[in-house]
């Protein structure tokens, strides 16, 4: 697990680095405009990847369980299936793509009708590459079902880097954005190919040839069809603010906006890299030891909070230095306080993930749907609300809200559904606010003199309880 979770650290915390240097050059060279543009083309990417209907999540449950249950016969022909099914949905995905782009960029969004244009025709370039990105998500999810974490994530790294380094190159001999999206393309399928080799390297496919299967088909789709509400709804929060001020405010404004808040989403590699590990372990876990279970699941959350609490502390610290030397005082000036905001909701989305993992696994996606579902209308009238009243900052704080309702409402659903956790929850609940109320302070105050001292003292603190867990776990498999 500790391998698994340092390869998840790597290949997505590297292409961060590489989006720090490229960020500067692409929003230069490509204008305010086509920079929220292009932002736009970014999320639609990850978005789509709804379209193999939670196949994927299904099929790491469902393959991680066999192997737990040492039934490893049975994961050729639901391998086999999968792909069949996902591979028709990709292909769907691609179509609508096509038929949608025009509305999407010429009706949807305040633009000029030059930039439309070339928006329109970007988006149907990338329409090319969405069976790929479904594909890939298929894939993903048999790899990680078989603990292959450094596999996918040498694949991810390169995919990461090649976001933001093919855009930046095409700069060198052309502005237009069709360009730019002919080369995330490309990479979308070249990364697609090299998942596809590592799963026949690595035989997670099975030892031998499986078929499809029919019966296996209603199996994969009640998993995975709440999985597919959640993952409609989740992404669709996650990246409707940026739709919104493009609407209501203009694409103009949203590099602002949409600059910090993708570097805070991205630098969720540090949460996602331990739930993407503890996924298919809770999952053999709920299986066949749920004490086991809540035991794993306890100590991530004491983990987790340890290591988002100073991350937070650290960027309500440095957020406006850091912005005016990465972009200038000119945009640290307008992004910073949103950046503040978003650190607290980076630390409860981090924390947020645990229980949504634990619900999945202990096979009950359709929860998480529900509050996804649940939360959805709240968040659309918040952020209106506060849009209009506090402009881009309202965004933020209404994003904020949101991860701090979605954490509330997981962490009492998943006591509900796995009692050996209830007896923590309560804990978890005290020690969660305190962190949060601490990021708070630091948000209103940036410490003045004594804001090395304060960063510190939450990094030291944080490594000192990471050495005592593991002295305390090495102890006891001595024992």
């Amino acid at each position: 697990m500790i391998s698994g979770v340092f390869w998840n650290l790597f290949g997505t915390g590297f292409p961060l680095l590489v989006a720090l240097w490229a960020v500067p050059h692409l929003l230069q060279g490509y204008g305010h405009d086509k920079f929220g543009l292009l932002s736009i083309i970014w999320a639609l990417i990850g978005y789509f990847s709804i379209f193999d209907l939670g196949l994927g999540r299904a099929l790491t449950k469902l393959v991680a369980e066999r192997i737990g249950l040492k039934r490893e016969q049975e994961i050729p022909d639901l391998v086999m299936t999968a792909m069949a099914v996902i591979s028709v949905l990709g292909l769907s995905a691609g179509i609508i793509g096509v038929l949608s782009a025009e509305w999407l960029v010429g009706d949807l969004l305040k633009m000029s009708s030059d930039l439309a244009l070339e928006g329109t025709a970007a988006m149907k370039v990338l329409s090319i590459g969405l069976p790929f990105v479904v594909l890939s998500a298929a894939l993903i999810g048999l790899l990680e079902a078989h603990g292959e974490f450094k596999s996918v994530n040498l694949v991810r790294l390169m995919m990461g880097v090649g976001n933001f380094v093919g855009p930046t190159v095409s700069l060198s001999y052309s502005s237009s954005l069709v360009d730019a999206t002919i080369i995330l393309v490309v990479i979308r399928v070249l990364t697609t190919a090299l998942y596809f080799q590592r799963c026949h390297k690595k035989k997670a496919f099975g030892t031998s040839v499986g078929h499809v299967d029919a019966a296996l088909v209603r199996p994969l789709f009640q998993f995975g069809a709440w999985i597919t509400v959640s993952n409609v709804i989740s992404p669709l929060m996650v990246q409707l603010d940026r739709f919104v001020i493009g609407a209501v405010i203009g694409v103009v404004k949203l590099p602002f906006y949409v600059i910090p808040a993708d570097m805070l989403n991205r630098l969720s590699f540090l949460p996602a890299a331990l739930v993407n590990v503890l996924f298919p372990a809770f999952s053999k876990a709920m299986a066949h030891d749920r004490k086991h279970g809540a035991e794993l699941f306890n100590k991530s959350c004491d983990l987790m909070l340890w290591c988002l609490a100073p991350i937070g502390i650290i960027i309500c610290l440095y957020a406006s230095d850091g912005l005016n030397l990465w972009m200038g005082e000119a945009f640290s000036s307008e992004s910073a306080v949103i950046v503040k905001w978003l650190a607290i909701g980076f630390f409860f989305n981090g924390l947020a993930r645990l229980p949504h993992a634990l619900l999945q696994s202990s096979g009950r996606p359709d929860l998480t749907a529900k509050l996804h579902i649940l939360e959805f209308p709240v968040y659309v009238a918040v952020m209106w609300l506060l849009l209009s009243e506090f402009n881009i900052v309202g965004a933020a704080i209404a994003w904020t809200f949101r991860m701090f309702l979605d954490m509330i409402l997981l962490f009492f659903v998943a006591a509900q559904q796995v009692p050996e956790i209830r007896t923590r929850v309560l804990m978890n609940g005290i020690n969660i606010l305190v962190a949060a109320g601490l990021i708070a302070i630091f948000m209103v105050w940036d410490g003045g003199g004594y804001r090395i001292y304060f960063a510190t003292f939450a990094v030291l603190g944080a490594v000192l309880f990471c050495y005592k867990e593991i002295k305390r776990l090495r102890g006891a498999e001595s024992a």
